[in-house]
């Protein structure tokens, strides 16, 4: 590229132009040495240009044009060193060293009236070549610069070195060339925008043969390019382009034989030309940033078809013949001619998945990227029913060859693993929100229009992150969070009343989907390293037996367990016997608590058997100093030890039966009844008795080795939920506020244990004396069912309790203050969770809706 200057341009001014801050964060990070020739040579330098050349390893080096009143080697001299080599002769011209003050060593040669200058040597020699006709030189269509108003010059043919300076080494192989066929043009740089600042870049371009695929695919006659109806809203870049039904392969697909599938197709150029006769003449790229996989793997490709019954006719019959997979409706083939048979000839893949969808077929690394675009395609969350795209691009010619759109917002993140971590590449994007990109082949010419846009983003309390379409059942519980492969990136699993288990990656698109067959699912799924060897595997109850799988779905060996009878309660996984290895344990219709081992057996002293039914997850955690496994039964806790031997003091019984699961905390345990009340056991001191009556139906103190005291809370199930070290007002004295909780509109705060409770249409928080700190109604009925959250939501430091009425509306406030949170969405869920799935810090809500699950991100 050749940035010219306008007449009379000292250094000083090409230090301040508009040009000045651009140039210094990307391509001159040392523009400031140059301010030392400025010094030197006073006003008796005016700069011609600027060449930015692709000499430097991993940035573009500077080399300045300057003419005037002194000579080079006059210049020079103000920086050389006595002692040393101050110049060598290059191609019969003469070089110099500057040696500058700050260290730094620059390079100065004379050719003809001009002076060159530059801190790389290579860039200044290889300017000196050009100018001796030693290297080609920059030349225009007819030989002349256009004679147009324009500043810039770029060397088109050279763009290829450009890009692969940026690019990490392994993709630089396919950049080479890729511009082949497109002769150097002017640039015109326009600003516009009252406010935000819009760049605008437009140029005409020659055309020559031959020409690369890429330039070829621009290189077509303008059509209304209709495939951004297929690209979803939240791609971070996506090109649509025109695509030859050619019926034979692209020159780099031709010399391709290395798959039975490549072979295949070689040796059958009918089977070609059957496919290629069922493809439409549109195609698109798009890529996405993905919370969930690497952005290396999250691309798709699309091409419209015509013939939709035809190739999936085709496909079949590959799969018949062992060349292919077929899974539902996707195909999955190891083939670089198919792909770039389907996608064009740009298409980069080898091993690929292909989903058609109606009148588009997509193809992508995995089919969970294909269910996802599917499911933006029927929920019309694509880019052509949103308004600013839409208003954006009407700012291009309505009929193009080609047309680009990057959201920075994400393109940052996807194209950084795509970049030299040594290049500046990621400074380039801090000039744009949005770019916009049209090209139109006029005869031998296309037409380049870009547009780099800032936008004042609208600032919502929350984003629709994703959905995932379930079309039969509910959630049976909340979704559990973590990590199925060895990755930064959480992942998300839930199992539904259809009988089935479903994993996703954190951008919502499928991994897998499992089968319990005929047995429904009972609770969450569990994540664990089932056999100790850093694998997790996905573990749930369902029916009357466990179900495993590895972590791509597939059924673990010994699995599932089956029992004699149907199990009542969610699986637990934890290390029971304390072997180093994992048991079951699961609750049964006759009354027993199981702890199965990895063949799916009991081990010694179990099962025990309880007084009624448990219906509740168990809890396996330290009590008195020694492990315990502890439920609760109809009004009866039962605590045992590993062996199977109940604790001294166990079972405790209640005066009313017992709600949800047990919570312990510092020895004391703390559990809902159905009665209304919160009782704590312990050994010791718990609720205080003037607030608290005993909980075990006696009217005065028993000598048992666990007391129960009890609180009333509310009418109807009282659950307990997670005990954590909040911040709350001040308890002020009776004699103060006539009542227990400060009136103050700005009280005094303080961090106390406190434990969440939910009953009847309220949440409440209790001090672990029985105290109540915080209480606010919802005013419907509250869906016990799902547990109290307590998540920083905003990340502001101040967290909000959330919870959920029985209609399906969340309800959250901030616990500090008691105020009303109002950035939740106002979907109907169930089972919502909170999680952070990604680099972005944000705080998730993850929950079912009507007709799938959808992930929500809280913004801070």
């Amino acid at each position: 590229m050749v940035y010219v200057f306008d007449e009379n341009t000292s250094p000083q001014d090409a230090l301040n132009g508009d040009a000045a801050g651009f140039l210094r964060e990307t391509a001159l990070p040392n523009l400031t040495s140059f301010d030392e020739l400025n010094a030197a040579a006073g006003a008796a330098l005016q700069v011609k240009a600027l060449i930015l050349s692709p000499a430097a390893a991993s940035s573009q080096a500077p080399v300045w044009l300057m003419q005037g009143g002194i000579s080079g080697p006059n210049l020079a001299s103000y920086f050389s060193r006595p002692f040393t080599q101050n110049s060598y002769r290059f191609n019969g011209t003469r070089v110099y060293r500057l040696f500058l003050a700050n260290g730094d060593v620059w390079f100065l040669s004379q050719l003809g009236s001009t002076i060159i200058v530059s801190p790389n040597s290579r860039a200044l020699e290889e300017s000196v070549k050009s100018y001796t006709g030693r290297l080609s030189a920059m030349v225009f269509d007819g030989g002349q610069p256009p004679a147009q108003s324009a500043s810039v010059y770029v060397n088109f043919p050279a763009s290829d070195a450009f890009a692969m300076q940026l690019g990490r080494p392994i993709f630089r192989p396919l950049i080479e060339g890729g511009f082949q066929g497109l002769q150097p043009a002017a640039l015109r740089v326009q600003n516009s925008g009252g406010g935000r600042l819009t760049i605008e870049l437009t140029s005409r371009i020659p055309l020559s043969t031959p020409r690369s695929a890429f330039v070829q695919t621009l290189a077509t006659p303008p059509v209304t390019l209709r495939m951004d109806r297929y690209i979803p809203r939240d791609a971070a870049v996506f090109g649509m382009f025109q695509a030859e039904r050619i019926g034979r392969f692209s020159e780099s697909a031709e010399q391709t034989d290395d798959t039975d599938l490549d072979r295949h197709l070689t040796a059958r150029p009918q089977l070609v030309s059957a496919i290629s006769s069922t493809l439409g003449e549109q195609a698109a790229f798009a890529g996405f940033y993905t919370l969930g996989f690497s952005p290396l793997e999250e691309t798709a490709w699309l091409r419209l078809i015509s013939d939709r019954s035809s190739l999936r006719n085709e496909f079949d019959r590959l799969v018949t013949d062992g060349l292919g997979v077929r899974a539902g409706n996707f195909y999955s083939f190891r083939s670089r001619k198919l792909a770039q048979l389907l996608g064009g000839p740009l298409t980069p893949y080898e091993a690929f998945s292909v989903g058609i969808l109606n009148d588009v077929i997509v193809l992508a690394p995995r089919t969970g990227l294909i269910q996802r675009i599917s499911t933006d395609i029927n929920r019309r969350r694509v880019l052509f029913f949103d308004d600013d795209y839409l208003s954006r691009k009407r700012d291009h010619p309505e009929r193009m060859s080609a047309y680009f759109y990057a959201d920075n917002s994400n393109f940052r993140s996807f194209i950084e693993p795509y970049t030299d971590p040594v290049s500046n590449a990621l400074t380039y994007l801090n000039y744009f929100d949005l770019l916009s990109l049209s090209v139109v082949q006029e005869r031998d010419e296309i037409r380049l229009e870009t547009r780099l846009q800032q936008v004042e983003r609208q600032s919502l309390p929350f984003v629709d992150r994703w959905f995932f379409p379930v079309t039969r059942g509910e959630l049976t519980g909340p979704v559990t969070v973590g990590k199925l492969q060895q990755s930064s990136r959480n992942d998300i699993v839930f199992a539904t009343t259809a009988n089935r288990v479903v994993a996703l990656a954190a951008d919502g698109t499928e991994i897998f989907t499992a089968s319990t067959n005929d047995d429904r699912p009972i609770g969450s799924p569990v994540l664990y390293d089932w056999y100790a060897n850093n694998q997790t595997a996905v573990l749930i109850a369902a029916g009357n037996k466990i179900y495993g799988w590895n972590n791509r779905g597939q059924l673990l060996p010994n699995f599932p367990f089956e029992l004699e009878e149907e199990i009542t309660s969610p699986l637990l996984i934890e290390d029971i016997s304390r072997s180093g290895l994992p048991e079951a344990v699961v609750a049964t219709r006759d009354r027993k608590l199981h702890v199965l081992s990895g063949r799916g057996i009991n081990i010694s002293g179990w099962p025990q058997t309880t007084n009624t039914t448990i219906g509740h997850q168990p809890v396996f955690a330290q009590l008195d100093g020694r492990h315990a496994l502890i439920a609760q039964a109809g009004n009866a806790v039962f605590a045992w030890n590993q062996d199977g031997n109940l604790r001294e003091g166990f079972p405790v019984f209640t005066d009313a039966p017992l709600y949800g699961s047990p919570v312990l905390h510092q020895n004391q345990l703390f559990t809902g009844g159905q009665n209304g009340r919160l009782y704590a056991i312990s050994k010791g001191e718990s609720f205080l008795a003037e607030l608290s009556q005993p909980g075990d139906g006696s009217s005065t103190p028993s000598d048992a080795v666990y007391q129960v005291r009890s609180i009333e809370v509310a009418s109807g199930n009282v659950s307990a939920g997670i005990i954590r070290n909040l911040r709350v007002p001040v308890l002020e004295t009776p004699e103060e506020n006539g009542g227990n909780q400060s009136s103050s509109s700005n009280p005094q705060t303080e961090m106390q244990q406190l434990i969440s409770i939910q009953s009847g249409s309220s949440v409440f928080l209790y001090d672990l004396q029985g105290r109540l700190r915080f209480n606010r109604s919802v005013g419907r009925p509250i869906d016990t069912s799902s547990p109290v959250t307590i998540e920083d939501l905003n990340r502001d430091g101040r967290p909000e309790i959330i919870v959920t009425a029985q209609f399906g509306r969340m309800f959250a406030w901030t616990i500090e203050t008691g105020a009303a949170y109002q950035g939740l969405p106002a979907t109907s869920v169930r089972h919502p969770s909170t999680a952070r799935l990604g680099s972005d810090g944000l705080t998730n809500i993850i929950a079912g809706t009507s007709n799938g699950v959808s992930s929500w991100a809280i913004r801070n």
